[in-house]
């Protein structure tokens, strides 16, 4: 929607290259995902596989994507071995 796009921009307005940030899972940070494709050399820790596919798909940042018990329809990586990572 709109307003996710609209937040996915603001969150993209603190990001610079080099930086090292953490995306959670959510249709929201998806967008932001997707925005990241005009900006380089980013290291992004991410719970969330799809998320994770997206940011490897693009070729420009490093990627780590934490362990634990997939969620099956948000895709997100969740409990101890990810609380603990």
């Amino acid at each position: 929607s709109e307003e996710k796009l609209a937040i996915a921009h603001q969150a993209l307005s603190h990001i610079q290259p080099g930086d090292t940030i953490m995306i959670g899972a959510g249709t929201t940070t998806m967008e932001l995902a997707k925005l990241l494709r005009g900006m380089n050399d980013l290291t992004v820790v991410t719970n969330a596989v799809n998320i994770a596919m997206e940011l490897n798909s693009q070729g420009k940042h490093h990627v780590i994507l934490i362990g634990g018990e997939m969620r099956h329809k948000s895709f997100a990586l969740v409990g101890s071995v990810a609380a603990e990572n």
